[in-house]
């Protein structure tokens, strides 16, 4: 079953003006420097991070607006709009959560426009160390689990109409980085070509939040509606490893898109 594109809408909104509110009642405001307002637990003076075990933890909103499931603490909530979408972003009390309006109807893709492959982070990894990789289903499907070989993965679809398959890597080692550079593919007879893609992702005690990888388009005219067809996801982690799987895919997930 395809989840609609909530936590799938991450394009940072850059420049964007942002609004900020508390989730536990009004509070006292004032206006910040572009305009917006500021509520004085979620954007008002004092620090807005802090450190936590496995990384960076938002205690009040970001400039740029943050990667849906990554932590925070608090229970309050900012938006992030420009011209053609608003995003409000609310801290549960220890994640993100997203929802993403749309000023007007979007022809030929999703509200929100194109998210980013992963959350990303600067100066990847270029070492090497000796650790294991796994790559499972995506956070909200439960404690992560590596793929089962031959497990039938259902795609999400993205902001232009492409079935992705969301997935998170884990490095297993003694100090792994924070940062790490995915490669991730999908590799499959039915499929005209390949696309591997390329992200420089932040890791959290050495896992990731949710990734995607964009499934390349099949020869739908050759398959048969119902039918299932299979598939071999492999990501790479440089310096660390490679982890591969053969999974499959469902006609209907890669040739009927919504559009």
């Amino acid at each position: 079953m395809r989840i609609g594109w909530i936590m799938g809408s991450l394009m940072i909104a850059g420049g964007c003006d942002v609004a900020v509110s508390s989730v536990e009642g009004d509070r006292s405001s004032e206006t910040d420097d572009d305009g917006g307002t500021v509520d004085d637990d979620g954007g008002g003076p004092g620090p807005k991070t802090k450190d936590g075990e496995c990384g960076i933890i938002d205690i009040a909103c970001p400039a740029d607006k943050p990667f849906a499931g990554a932590p925070c603490e608090g229970s309050f909530s900012c938006t992030y709009g420009d011209d053609v979408a608003t995003w409000t972003s609310t801290c549960d009390g220890t994640t993100w959560r997203e929802v993403v309006e749309c000023s007007d109807p979007v022809l030929g893709g999703a509200c929100g426009g194109v998210p980013p492959a992963a959350e990303r982070c600067s100066q990847a990894f270029s070492g090497t160390m000796e650790a294991t990789l796994e790559m499972g289903p995506p956070p909200g499907s439960g404690p992560f689990r590596p793929f089962e070989d031959g497990e039938l993965v259902a795609p999400e679809i993205g902001g232009q109409g492409s079935a992705m398959v969301w997935f998170v890597v884990r490095v297993n080692g003694q100090e792994p980085p924070e940062c790490a550079r995915v490669t991730s593919d999908l590799v499959g007879e039915v499929f005209f070509d390949h696309n591997p893609q390329v992200s420089d992702v932040k890791l959290r005690c050495g896992a990731s939040l949710g990734m995607y990888a964009v499934v390349p388009h099949a020869d739908c005219e050759s398959l048969e509606e119902g039918s299932t067809f299979d598939v071999t996801f492999t990501v790479d982690v440089q310096g660390i490893g490679e982890a591969s799987h053969p999974i499959r895919l469902r006609y209907e997930d890669v040739c009927l898109l919504p559009f």
